[in-house]
């Protein structure tokens, strides 16, 4: 007969063995957590850091550059009154350069595309350009990938309006001062001749908010002698023309 202290011996040897068995077992399938994805354009490969070492997840996805399309708000604006706005169209995160070759220099602009794939630039109004085409060319890089389109615009002459008027058609003699006013485009540079029976005086004034008002002396008039008053405005390469008279008694 067997005494209960074997018992109790054989008892904790197989609750030993059953507990290395456990532990020394194979280890059960894991599932790793799959990372947030970041951005469209900022993909990346990561290491996992759990007991898996080798295990490597990618994070977001890259959205390829397959081309480029540019747009300007005018293809006919006109010179110095209207500022121009190209928008390109890639891909989000290309890098695009805009290059805007005028008659007579070259303008650069560069910038990142954003999260839609749009970049816009406001273009300045260049000096003294008109009819000469104006043309765009803008080069999107991403990823060693890069796509060129191109566009153009033509400034075009403003029309320039002129109207002129006398303070009073019949000046009296002695010291009287006539007053001449022109209204025109804004911004014009207007020039004002009167023609005197011996003289010719010039006047030049620049109509800010669109009038000139000039003021003609006329203190020694030829009685009779109808005085001839002749206007005009320019603006960039665009002209306009008046005239009015009035005659001294």
């Amino acid at each position: 007969m067997k005494s209960p202290m074997r018992y109790l011996v054989a008892a904790a040897s197989a609750l030993v063995v059953g507990v290395i068995v456990i532990l020394t077992g194979g280890a059960p399938s894991t599932h790793l957590p799959r990372p947030p994805s970041l951005a469209a354009n900022s993909a990346q490969s990561v290491r996992s850091n759990t007991a898996q070492p080798n295990q490597i997840f990618t994070k977001g996805a890259t959205i390829p550059l397959t081309g480029c399309a540019i747009a300007v708000s005018g293809s006919a604006p006109l010179a110095g009154q209207t500022r121009e706005s190209v928008t390109i169209q890639s891909a989000p995160g290309a890098w695009v350069r805009l290059q805007a070759k005028y008659p007579r220099f070259t303008g650069a602009h560069a910038a990142e595309a954003d999260n839609k794939g749009t970049v816009t630039f406001a273009l300045a109004d260049p000096p003294s350009v008109t009819a000469p085409t104006v043309r765009l060319t803008a080069t999107a890089t991403l990823q060693k990938v890069q796509k060129t389109c191109q566009t153009q615009f033509t400034p075009q002459t403003p029309l320039v309006g002129c109207t002129v008027w006398e303070s009073n058609p019949y000046p009296g003699a002695g010291r009287t001062t006539e007053v001449v006013t022109v209204r025109t485009t804004p911004g014009a540079s207007v020039l004002v001749t009167a023609k005197y029976l011996r003289f010719t005086s010039v006047h030049r004034h620049r109509a800010a908010n669109g009038t000139a008002v000039f003021y003609l002396s006329i203190t020694h008039p030829t009685p009779g002698f109808r005085v001839l008053v002749n206007a005009t405005a320019s603006l960039w390469s665009g002209h306009g023309f008046c005239q009015t008279s009035f005659t001294p008694t």
